[in-house]
């Protein structure tokens, strides 16, 4: 139980450090600690760049306009001592999503770490989505895994698209136009082979 309190005590403090920051501010982590892959935690504010990551994803999301949850853990069974670690959740009007962050330095994204989010989505209403954020990019075999995911619809991002449409301050527009591919094509990625 001390390791769960532990671990809410620094969500919280996270929370309030992110809350705070300005787009701008943003930006700066970004060129700071996330680019250079600034790890262990030194720099601003003393942010590894996966941690940094994840709270700027759901910050940048915030700023643009969207209803936000921060990282946060859920029970998905009333009598489990299972807990599920949600790096956060983004919601627009139609669109219900979970996040998940992986700030790797080189690794690309496995087809594993796509069913990992894909089982968190099973737990929930069919019309949440999953939404990816990778700052480096993904294995073949993710993007299938990924486009197989049906009927869970999961949304993956790239280092270069995120940081394209993170400074751009379109977060919003892309996830939409994601969505809406996805719906249509069965894409899940901008680029999916």
């Amino acid at each position: 139980m001390g390791n769960l309190q532990n671990w809410q005590n620094e969500i919280n403090a996270n929370t309030q450090l992110f809350q705070g920051f300005s787009h701008e501010h943003l930006l700066r982590i970004w060129d700071e600690v996330i680019e250079p892959w600034v790890y262990p935690a030194k720099g601003l504010h003393d942010l590894s760049a996966p941690v940094a990551f994840e709270y700027l994803i759901i910050r940048a999301f915030e700023l643009e306009g969207a209803e936000v949850s921060y990282p946060f853990m859920a029970q998905p069974f009333s009598d489990s001592r299972i807990l599920e670690e949600i790096d956060g959740a983004i919601y627009l009007p139609g669109i219900s999503a979970i996040v998940e962050s992986k700030c790797f330095d080189q690794r690309k994204v496995t087809s594993d770490q796509i069913g990992q989010l894909r089982n968190k989505l099973i737990n929930r209403p069919s019309y949440g989505i999953g939404c990816f954020f990778a700052r480096t990019s993904y294995k073949e075999s993710a993007y299938k895994q990924a486009q197989m995911a049906s009927p869970q619809c999961i949304l993956l991002w790239d280092g270069e698209e995120i940081k394209e449409a993170f400074k751009n301050q379109k977060l919003v527009q892309v996830l939409k136009e994601k969505n809406r591919r996805f719906f249509e094509d069965l894409k899940p990625f901008k680029d999916t082979p």
